[in-house]
């Protein structure tokens, strides 16, 4: 698929009147977070990009937008059940999109994360949440999907992101001749290359 079928392929998901469970997944600065704030975009969507925190600081601020978005103001959940809870009671009325951009860092330090949402999603039969989990980390969401985790048997669908194709490039750029989609797509490569080329080297120095 190129960027524009998967964006009509997501707007399908979103616009489905069933419960969904996707996963999304792929390097880094390959267009995941773009394309899923494209699509849910004007909807009734909580978008929410987890960061490298503490577990109490992580549910403070996803506390917080989940206080926003239902117009609840100021609110401060004790466990993550009671926040997902929430939102999944909010759900059975109408459709809900829930993303949650670069999951990995929800989980690293919360595992029984993926047993609460399996709980919520088992006992809500008839909520009509889009709950799209996204991240960076290859590794990682693969193994949401493996026999042994909690989500397996739960998600409608998943993808794995790729760099845009070569082929692709004119539909976004049209006006342009050869040579100069080709500069672009070098350029576009070569930073995504040597974004990965320097988080490897951080890896390796931490160690």
């Amino acid at each position: 698929m190129n960027r524009f079928e998967e964006r009509d392929f997501f707007e399908k998901i979103l616009n489905s009147n069933k419960k969904e469970v996707f996963i999304l997944y792929g390097r880094r600065r390959i267009g995941k977070s773009f394309l899923l704030k494209e699509v849910s975009k004007n909807k009734n969507a909580l978008y929410y990009t987890a960061r490298k925190i503490s577990p109490k600081e992580q549910l403070k601020i996803f506390s917080m937008k989940v206080g926003e978005f239902l117009n609840f103001g100021k609110i401060n959940f004790e466990n993550w059940e009671d926040a997902f809870r929430i939102l999944f009671e909010f759900s059975k009325k109408e459709n809900l999109i829930l993303i949650l951009d670069e999951f990995q860092y929800m989980v690293e330090k919360n595992q029984e994360m993926l047993s609460i949402l399996q709980l919520l999603i088992d006992e809500f039969e008839t909520s009509k949440i889009k709950l799209i989990l996204c991240g960076s980390s290859i590794s990682f969401m693969e193994g949401i999907l493996s026999y042994n985790n909690p989500l397996y048997g739960r998600k409608t669908g998943n993808l794995m992101l790729n760099p845009i194709a070569f082929k692709d490039i004119s539909l976004f750029i049209p006006n342009y001749d050869y040579h100069f989609l080709m500069i672009v797509y070098s350029i576009g490569s070569s930073k995504i290359e040597e974004k990965e080329s320097n988080g490897k080297a951080k890896k390796i120095t931490q160690r």
